[in-house]
């Protein structure tokens, strides 16, 4: 439910975001972050309507739910089986589940985003709606472009994987950092190190959950932005018709060619602001429904 409400809020920022990525937008850089934002907003509005700011919401809503469920039931399965194999708790044991859990839910969903970034990028700049809706969208892309239409841009998904990775690692890490020294200040340790027996005793408070989640969705997505923006150019429906970009790497390197840094980062001002808010809220119901079912 926390995952329908974030998509249904936040919809407005995932358009500016995916146009700012595909270069549909550019405002200049010497004006504030909030003054861009607002700009790009009120623009759509004027535009298309309060219908442009939600556009490509039915798919979002309907895969984002299964897609949050099968990551952490993914994730949490792998984890179980590492620990039955005799491997012990460590960032590899995270590392592993992590993109294990990202690559099943890349393949499972990948379509979905395909068709929510199809009709997002459907703006006043891209002329007449070539889709009419969701249903429009999945015909007219099995008619041009078969099975593999659906699945443009999985490869750069599949790199993205390292944000999700970097995501869970950092979070189990910091996490674990803040039980260490919850434990010493709660038992009045200074020198003595910690098992990690001993951390799990501590339960952390929940803003300390959100602060953990926030930093490492942080760090993670900043580190693995272009993968996003590269994405997003290949899934573009221009780039179907008339193609430009025919692979991860080419594409990498010719968005840095053409438009710089700016261009591999373009939007994610937007990016993080809409999803370290949600990571943090996503990992700290996923700790609560957690510590519920292990009592």
């Amino acid at each position: 439910m926390g995952g329908i409400t974030a998509a249904l809020v936040t919809c407005p920022l995932e358009v500016i975001k995916t146009r700012l990525q595909a270069g549909q937008v550019r405002i200049a850089s010497t004006t504030t972050f909030g003054t861009r934002l607002t700009s790009i907003f009120l623009d759509i509005w004027r535009g298309e309507g309060i219908r442009g700011l939600w556009r490509g919401l039915g798919p979002n809503l309907v895969g984002v739910a299964p897609s949050r469920a099968i990551h952490f039931s993914t994730y949490s399965g792998i984890k179980s089986f590492l620990r039955s194999q005799g491997m012990e708790e460590s960032s590899s044991m995270h590392l592993l589940s992590a993109i294990g859990a990202g690559m099943t839910v890349h393949t499972l969903t990948s379509p979905l985003w395909l068709i929510k970034t199809r009709l997002q990028l459907q703006g006043r700049s891209s002329g007449s709606p070539y889709y009419n809706n969701s249903f429009d969208c999945i015909r007219k892309v099995w008619r041009e472009e078969g099975v593999r239409g659906f699945y443009r841009g999985l490869v750069a998904s599949y790199v993205g994987i390292t944000e999700s990775a970097m995501q869970f690692v950092l979070y189990e890490k910091f996490k674990h950092l803040m039980q260490v020294q919850k434990y010493k200040a709660i038992h009045g340790i200074t020198e003595e190190k910690i098992t990690k027996e001993q951390a799990n005793t501590i339960t952390l408070g929940t803003t300390e959950y959100l602060t953990v989640a926030s930093l490492s969705k942080l760090i993670a997505a900043a580190a693995t932005y272009p993968h996003e923006v590269v994405r997003t150019r290949m899934r573009d429906r221009r780039d179907a018709v008339k193609p430009k970009y025919h692979g991860f790497l080419q594409s990498l390197r010719l968005i840095a060619k053409e438009e710089g840094l700016a261009g591999l980062y373009g939007g994610m001002g937007v990016h993080l602001l809409r999803v370290v808010p949600n990571a943090a809220i996503m990992f700290l119901t996923y700790e609560t429904i957690l510590r519920v079912l292990t009592k």
